[in-house]
């Protein structure tokens, strides 16, 4: 047996959140793949949100959905056995802003753990003046971070809500 296939459930890196509705759990390398290969330049809007700016926190929003597959809090009432229930699903964008705040904090704890996490090979290819930035693809301009290697996102910027209150 590897020393992977040995390992207990609680010692695995895997990230637990919440989704609105039950407690989920997730590769943290897959979140962060989906952050890389955004179409949008999400180094530079983490700098926008560290500096309070809406729409950039809007955007941060928007994506951190996308990436964790969390649908906008809606309630509905439901009939039940015990008459009309509420039905929560989903976060509100705040709790969004939470989920990917914990979870910026998770990859840095696993960074100091593991080392660097790994970056698209696009990125690590050499920069010469005068050469345009790798990008996606010829029909797609949009720019990624220009990181080398040693210059993983500085993603530990989000909105600082209330004292969170643990259950």
């Amino acid at each position: 047996m590897t020393e992977a296939q040995q390992q207990v459930p609680s010692e695995r890196d895997i990230f637990k959140y919440w989704d609105g509705t039950k407690n989920r759990y997730v590769d943290p390398l897959k979140i962060w793949n989906f952050m890389w290969n955004e179409d949008e330049d999400v180094q530079k809007e983490f700098a926008r949100v560290a500096q309070n700016e809406l729409e950039a926190t809007t955007l941060m929003v928007q994506l951190a959905r996308k990436w964790f597959d969390i649908p906008p809090y809606s309630c509905e009432e439901v009939d039940g056995a015990d008459g009309v229930q509420l039905k929560h699903t989903g976060l509100t964008d705040l709790e969004i802003c939470n989920v990917l705040r914990d979870y910026l904090q998770y990859t840095n704890e696993l960074k100091k753990k593991l080392g660097p996490l790994p970056i698209p090979s696009r990125l690590l290819l050499p920069q010469f003046p005068g050469n345009p930035s790798p990008t996606k693809s010829d029909a797609d301009s949009s720019s990624m971070p220009n990181a080398s290697p040693e210059e993983e996102p500085t993603t530990t910027s989000m909105p600082s809500p209330a004292p969170s209150q643990e259950a």
